[in-house]
C-alpha cells in the first residue's frame, strides 16, 4: 500500500492498496497500484492537483512482517509561468525590441520537455520552452500562455504590450460648396522601416 504524509502508513486512509481497500476519497479514481504485487510496487497518480503534494511512503505486510519505507518520495507541485526578457531591460517594450518569452516552473528543470504555446487562444507551432522575437511589432501583442505537451494545466496568461510610435493625424476637409460631402475616404499608411 501507498500512503501520503504519514510516517508509518498505519490506521489511515491510503493512496493505493493492492486489495483496493481503505482508499482516501481524493484517490479513489486517481491513483493506481501497478506492478506484480511481489517485487514491483509502482504507484501511478493521475490528474495531479495541489492537494496531491507531499511525501509518499510504501508499506508492505506479509504473514510474518510489516515494513514501511523510511525514505519516502516527495512530490512537489509547481505551476508553469511565462517570463519575459527583452532588450529594453524588462521595461516598456517598443517596436523593434528583441523579446524572449520563456515557459518555466520554479524549482523544476523542464529542459528536455516539449511545450504548447498559445496566443490569444490560438495554438502556436513552437514547441521549445522559449519564444524568440528578434524585432517585435504590434502583431506580436497579445495574451500568451504555455503548457507541457502531453497534458497538464496551462500557465496563467501573460499580456505582451508593445508601444508603437505615436502619430497625430490632422484632417482638414475643404469644400468649394457650402455643403460638406456625405462621405469621405481616408487612407493612412506609415512606413516604419525608415
Amino acid at each position: 500500500m501507498w500512503c501520503l504524509n504519514h510516517k508509518y502508513c498505519t490506521a489511515i486512509k491510503c493512496v493505493c492498496h493492492s486489495e483496493n481497500i481503505n482508499i482516501a476519497s481524493q484517490f479513489k479514481d486517481g491513483a493506481e497500484c501497478l506492478g506484480d504485487k511481489q517485487k514491483n510496487c509502482t504507484l501511478k497518480v493521475k490528474n495531479i492537483t495541489d492537494t496531491d503534494a507531499g511525501e509518499y511512503r510504501f508499506r508492505f505486510i506479509t504473514a510474518k512482517n510489516k515494513w514501511t519505507g523510511q525514505d519516502g518520495v516527495t512530490l512537489n507541485i509547481t505551476e508553469l509561468r511565462v517570463l519575459m526578457n527583452s532588450s529594453s531591460g524588462n521595461g516598456t517594450i517598443r517596436e523593434g525590441d528583441s523579446v524572449h518569452l520563456t515557459c518555466e516552473s520554479l524549482n523544476c528543470s523542464l529542459n528536455q520537455s516539449e511545450f504548447i504555446w498559445v496566443k490569444d487562444k490560438q495554438r502556436l507551432l513552437e514547441t521549445h520552452s522559449t519564444l524568440h522575437f528578434s524585432s517585435v511589432s504590434s502583431r506580436h501583442e497579445g495574451n500568451y500562455s504555455c503548457a507541457l505537451k502531453g497534458g497538464g494545466d496551462r500557465s496563467e496568461e501573460f499580456q505582451l504590450d508593445i508601444q508603437g510610435e505615436k502619430f497625430t493625424l490632422y484632417l482638414l476637409i475643404q469644400s468649394n460648396h457650402n455643403v460638406l460631402p456625405r462621405s469621405i475616404l481616408i487612407s493612412f499608411s506609415i512606413d516604419t522601416s525608415a
